[in-house]
């Protein structure tokens, strides 16, 4: 999932069903079956992302989970608000 639009008025009942499972959302290797999350297809789509998160923090945004690269195309699943 890339976005969640949510109204104001479910905000606070969504985040709190839905930051506790993106922090607790395990990023490695997809051959490791303990894996969640794996790698994006490289570092330039890792560079997209992390200038994504930068734009939206540079707009006032605050990362709630995540918003950290991890590796060389690796970045943390991020939840910002």
């Amino acid at each position: 999932v890339q976005r969640v639009i949510a109204q104001e008025g479910v905000l606070d009942a969504l985040a709190a069903e839905l930051l506790p499972r993106v922090a607790a959302l395990t990023v490695g290797d997809p051959m490791d079956e303990r894996t969640d999350v794996g790698a994006l297809i490289g570092p330039d789509a890792c560079d997209r992302v992390e200038r994504a998160v930068d734009a939206a923090r540079a707009q006032g945004a605050t990362a709630l989970v995540g918003g950290e690269r991890l590796g060389p195309a690796l970045y943390a699943p991020t939840v910002l608000g």
